[in-house]
């Protein structure tokens, strides 16, 4: 499958994912880190910083519902859709389980970013795919 439409896709969801769930909790996140000079990152018993987790945390779960049960459900997402590209099982029946774990990489950029470069090495399918055992294909 062609990389570039599934990197247009990938950005058209994020895009999506943006608007919908992140501008959901913008307000709440600058008032989190509205005080930038005691906002250090790498306290993590600092209050601030578990407010933080959490919220991202939520966003990261409500990005995994997005990508996992639309693929389950129509086998795209918006972006597939536009692209003309789906996700299908290499199994008879496909469980959502599959859809879950093909997509657990997306919520987290150095995740994601190591498993597309095992998708340009193998220049077969990302590592989360070859275990969730489903692949992208064009939309016939």
């Amino acid at each position: 499958m062609n990389f570039w439409k599934r990197f247009i896709a990938y950005l058209i969801d994020m895009i999506i994912i943006n608007v919908i769930v992140v501008s959901s909790f913008r307000g709440l996140l600058k008032n989190i880190v509205k005080d930038k000079s005691s906002f250090v990152i790498l306290d993590m018993f600092n209050y601030q910083n578990k407010e933080l987790l959490l919220v991202s945390g939520i966003i990261a779960l409500f990005t995994l519902i997005y990508w996992s049960v639309l693929e389950f459900k129509i086998n795209q997402t918006i972006g597939k859709i536009i692209m003309n590209i789906k996700v299908v099982s290499d199994n008879k029946k496909s469980k959502y389980w599959q859809y879950l774990v093909r997509n657990l990489s997306k919520p987290f950029i150095l995740i994601l970013i190591l498993d597309v470069l095992y998708m340009l090495i193998s220049r077969d399918k990302r590592f989360f795919e070859k275990i969730s055992n489903t692949k992208v294909i064009k939309n016939e």
